[in-house]
This record gives structure tokens, C-alpha cells and sequence, in this order.
């Protein structure tokens, strides 16, 4: 993901990278020492509890990207793992399994600590997975402790495996869309990850809804309807947010050849091009405020077009050289999809010559 640094701050740095703790996972924090139910210790342990799984999360991550021949520019710790940013390989197999590997890490601590203490008779599996029922540092210390470890796993390994953003699933979901459609066009594409992150933000709505009418108030954590509804009008507005971040035409100026990813930035964007991409032309009133933004939208999109067209073909007249030289067993498997788009745009062209 591309990190905003003003939604973070600094803490230093680890081998180079630098290290940055997100505000929402400050503010998480902050909520959990002002909840009246927890004593100071039990906060304290959530919290160490929290950083520990969410640093082994982010880890995860970046072990996954470097072993696939990626590297890390900046981790950013945030409460549901983290919005590091990564250069990742131009794959979408190899970019689902970084974007799978916090989740694995997570659940596999999980059933581990989990086995033992329910083996050993220390604790049953709906008291460690219960999302509203969040462990207290009761009895013996070394086992309450790995209770609230357990339970701070399953949560970060459960949250992220949900297909909205932005959550590790909408960027498995982004990667499914993207690798059996490579030439599916942009818009529809972050359209098709925003409606999935839409129809999980009105599922947790009428559950709140649902908890309300029944006046349900398990656990301590109260109340249970406005904290789903909290989440679900905040998935709303994120997964919306992001689609107009990744759908701006000054976005893909930006990045007109990138392979800088994070937890969501992960896409050659010369691959999400097609045919319903197209400009299409508006009867227009030049007065009109609405027509002079769709005008500059369309110039704009036209612009970013014609630089990722024009790079194309700089980049095709090379690939056809080392086609030449070693075969087409040598090409990689971007080479060959730019040495398509180029064909499929030249068989277009020369349809629309007059014959």
C-alpha cells in the first residue's frame, strides 16, 4: 500500500526500513486503557499482546515478498496488521501469496497456542475466538497472558481474511479479479472490490441492526449494535475512498509503470487497460460546471492513455530484440502481455482505417 506519512508516525528504524506506527493503531490503543471493565494490567498484556501478533503479521509479509523477489521500503503497524509499503514481482500468484502470508502466520500462531491450552485444559475454543469477549489477566499469569496472545491472533487472522479494505482480503480479492482477467479494465475492476467491500459493510449494519432489536449485550464490550454499525459505516467509507484514490487519473500519472505495492498497491497498471476503457464523447455545454469537469476527465484519462501507449511501444521494440536473440521461451510473462497489448492495439488502428 502507498502510506501516507501524515496517518502515521515515525519510531525509528529496523536494518534500514523505516518503522511507523499507524494513528488508528494509537487510537486503538488509547481505547483499550480507557475501557472501564479492564484493569491496567490486562491492558497492558492486550497491548503488548496486539504488537507482538501485529508485528509478526507485517513479518510475515515481508518474508513472503523477499523470498518471491520483492523487498520492503516502510512498515507501518496498524491495528488490523499493517499498511506497509512493498516493491512486489508483477504477479498476481506471487503478490497472493504475500497478501495470504499475514493471515497463515496469524492463524498458524493461533491453532498453535490454542491446541496446547485447550488440550491442557486451560481454556475452551469459543473463549479464545470470541470477538467480544476479549480475555482478562486473571489467575496464572503465563496462561491469562497466552489466552489474550491467542485471542489477538484469531481476531487479526479472522478481520483480515474479509474481502474489504482494507483488509488483506480485498487485496486476495483484487488479485483473484486481476489474474483471471489480466486486461480487465481499471475502473471496473476497483468497481468490483468496492461493491464486494460494500455488500461486507451492509452485512455488519444488520447484524447492528439484528443485535438492537434484540437487545444483545454479551460480553463486555457494549454497546454490541453500535460497535458493528461503527464498523460497517467505516468500511463504507474506506472502501470508497480508496476507489476514488486508485481511479484518479492524477494517481495513475503518478505510477504510469509501477510495481511498488503494499498491502493494496499491487498492480501493473499498463495491465488493467481494455476497450471499455474508452472515451467516450458528451454533448456539452461549455457553461456548465459538470461538462467542464467531465472535459478535464476526459483529457486527463487521454493523457495517461497516450504516455502508458507510448511506453508500450518503447518497451515492445526491446522485448521484440530479445525475442529475436533468445526465442519466445525467454520472455517473461509481463513481456509477453505488453506484446499483446501493442498487437491488440495496432489490429485496432488499422480496423478503423478507411478502406
Amino acid at each position: 500500500m502507498q502510506v501516507h506519512d501524515s496517518w502515521s508516525v515515525s519510531i525509528g528504524r529496523w536494518m534500514g526500513v523505516p518503522i511507523r506506527l499507524h494513528f488508528c493503531l494509537l487510537l486503538f490503543f488509547i481505547l483499550i486503557s480507557a475501557i472501564g471493565w479492564i484493569s491496567s494490567g490486562t491492558a497492558v498484556a492486550t497491548i503488548l499482546a496486539f504488537l507482538v501478533a501485529i508485528t509478526f503479521h507485517e513479518l510475515a509479509h515481508i518474508f513472503a515478498a523477499v523470498n518471491l523477489g520483492g523487498s520492503i521500503n516502510k512498515l507501518v503497524l496498524a491495528p488490523w496488521g499493517g499498511q506497509s509499503e512493498f516493491l512486489l514481482p508483477n504477479s498476481a500468484r506471487a503478490q497472493g501469496v504475500v497478501y495470504s502470508a499475514g493471515i497463515f502466520a496469524n492463524g498458524m500462531m493461533f491453532l498453535l497456542v490454542a491446541s496446547a491450552l485447550v488440550q491442557l485444559g486451560h481454556a475452551s475454543p469459543w473463549e479464545l475466538i470470541h470477538p467480544l469477549r476479549p480475555n482478562a489477566m486473571t489467575g496464572d499469569t503465563e496462561i491469562a497472558f497466552l489466552k489474550i496472545f491467542c485471542w489477538a491472533n484469531f481476531q487479526i487472522a479472522f478481520v483480515n481474511c474479509l474481502p474489504a479494505y482494507p483488509f488483506d482480503g480485498s487485496h486476495l480479492l483484487r488479485m483473484f479479479i486481476w489474474g483471471n482477467n489480466k486486461h480487465i479494465g481499471r475502473h471496473r475492476l476497483e468497481t468490483s472490490v468496492m461493491a464486494v467491500s460494500h455488500m461486507v459493510a451492509v452485512s455488519l449494519l444488520v447484524l447492528a441492526l439484528f443485535a438492537f432489536s434484540r437487545n444483545y449485550s454479551e460480553g463486555p464490550l457494549q454497546p454490541v449494535w453500535a460497535i458493528l454499525a461503527s464498523a460497517g459505516l467505516i468500511l463504507i467509507f474506506a472502501s470508497r475512498q480508496e476507489f476514488f484514490r486508485k481511479t484518479s487519473a492524477g494517481d495513475r500519472v503518478s505510477h504510469p509503470q509501477v510495481s511498488k505495492a503494499g498491502d493494496d498497491d499491487m498492480i501493473d497498471f499498463e495491465a488493467v487497460y481494455d476497450e471499455d476503457s474508452d472515451i467516450f464523447e458528451f454533448e456539452q455545454d461549455p457553461n456548465d460546471t459538470i461538462s467542464q469537469w467531465l472535459r478535464q476527465k476526459q483529457e486527463e484519462r487521454q493523457l495517461v492513455e497516450y504516455e502508458i501507449e507510448k511506453d508500450d511501444e518503447v518497451r515492445a521494440d526491446g522485448i521484440l530484440e530479445k525475442l529475436h536473440q533468445s526465442g519466445k521461451e525467454s520472455l517473461t510473462e509481463e513481456e509477453r502481455t505488453v506484446l499483446q497489448r501493442v498487437s491488440d492495439r495496432y489490429r485496432r488502428r488499422r480496423r478503423q482505417l478507411p478502406s
